[in-house]
């Protein structure tokens, strides 16, 4: 699961470096992990929504899981889109 919390513009602690693409991110890991293990995948993403209303939330994670093609979800509003993260994370 990728963790990200959308509006972020720089790594938290490390000023100056930006928050890479969600797109690079998933890869990088992808590709790291698979030194150690080769049946590695990205079960989804954990967005931290906490600064938007409820619409804006569900509407911006909507968008995100139809164009990456995982699901994307808040964990702290759980909810359906959070069920099926964690059911894509473990089937």
């Amino acid at each position: 699961v990728v963790c990200h919390q959308p509006g972020r513009a720089e790594i938290l602690g490390a000023p100056g470096y930006a928050i890479p693409s969600l797109e690079d991110t998933i890869a990088l890991n992808l590709r790291l992990g698979g030194r150690t293990n080769p049946a590695i995948r990205c079960g989804g993403l954990a967005f931290n929504t906490g600064g938007m209303d409820a619409a804006e939330a569900e509407a911006l994670m909507a968008a995100e899981s139809k164009r990456l093609g995982l699901p994307v979800a808040d964990p702290v509003r759980g909810g359906k889109t959070f069920q099926i993260l964690v059911e894509n994370c473990i089937g």
